[in-house]
């Protein structure tokens, strides 16, 4: 005896196989490294601002998603933010020169 199954019976079979599998609800996670060289001096700190949307981009470290501050070095500088949800990110970083966390013209702005 021979069974055929018909074609309406197979892609049935395979969506409820496809609506029964468990979800893989896998995140990657990565980590944005930050090297600053050539600070005119090391008067102050070095304020870094990662953000995932132009919202307060880039000096409004209360709307970014992460915020550090490190002193200002004559060498260079690394900062890592780890665990950060793949996606696209803006970098700021600030020389605070007086280290007073202010709007003063007293800081310089790069950012990427």
């Amino acid at each position: 005896m021979k069974i055929q199954l018909k074609p309406a019976i197979l892609v049935l079979a395979t969506l409820v196989n496809i609506a029964l599998l468990p979800k893989a609800n896998a995140t990657f996670k990565g980590n944005i490294r930050v090297r600053v060289d050539g600070l005119k001096n090391q008067k102050g700190q070095v304020c870094l601002n990662i953000f995932s949307t132009s919202k307060g981009f880039p000096s409004n470290d209360k709307q970014a998603i992460k915020a550090r501050c490190v002193k200002a070095a004559k060498n260079s500088i690394t900062v890592d933010f780890p665990d950060l949800i793949a996606g696209n990110y803006a970098v700021a970083v600030i020389h605070d020169v007086n280290g007073d966390n202010s709007k003063h013209s007293n800081r310089r702005i790069w950012f990427f």
